[in-house]
């Protein structure tokens, strides 16, 4: 089956050429798979976009492209990355970015599981340093930072009851 593809939107699908699909009108991914390849599938169906990232990094622009180690870093320790600004735009994209946040709240549990385990493994380590080695200033580098993922922790739930629970603003 042939495809007609449209410049514009960096090679998608616009419409089939022939016949080969159940309703006439689009083929279905197996056949528009094996006719296109991996790349152009993925592109023919985000339009062009493979995925934005959030504002510190995108993929798509090269096959080899991908975040650095310490924005991974970021985005698996803190959430902001997921949210978009609701003071920002006219009534309807504030109300459009309280729904997208509302539906990314989701997520803030694993958050909160993440900084769990986090303070507890610093919390242990500097009880163990504490004990084998008997040096109590060393242990206080872990053990701040691990009593600091508890007010941590409290943000991220009042945050997440806050998204699931109060009316738009």
């Amino acid at each position: 089956m042939a495809y007609d593809t449209d410049a514009q939107d960096g090679g998608g699908l616009s419409r089939p050429q022939g016949k080969g699909s159940p309703n006439g009108l689009q083929p279905n991914k197996t056949q528009a798979h094996a006719a296109l390849g991996d790349k152009a599938f993925m592109r023919a169906h985000t339009h062009g976009r493979l995925g934005s990232l959030g504002r510190l990094g995108r993929l798509g622009s090269g096959p080899e492209r991908r975040p650095s180690f310490s924005v991974l870093l970021y985005r698996y320790l803190f959430f902001t990355w997921l949210f978009k600004d609701v003071s920002r735009g006219n009534l309807l994209e504030r109300a459009a970015a309280w729904r997208y946040n509302r539906s990314q709240a989701q997520w803030l549990p694993t958050y909160m599981r993440r900084w769990s385990c986090l303070g507890l493994v610093l919390i242990g380590f500097g009880s163990m340093l504490e004990l084998a080695w008997h040096a109590p200033l060393l242990s206080a580098f872990f053990y701040v930072p691990g009593l600091l993922s508890f007010p941590v922790n409290t943000v991220i739930g009042v945050a997440w009851l806050g998204l699931k629970h109060w009316p738009a603003p």
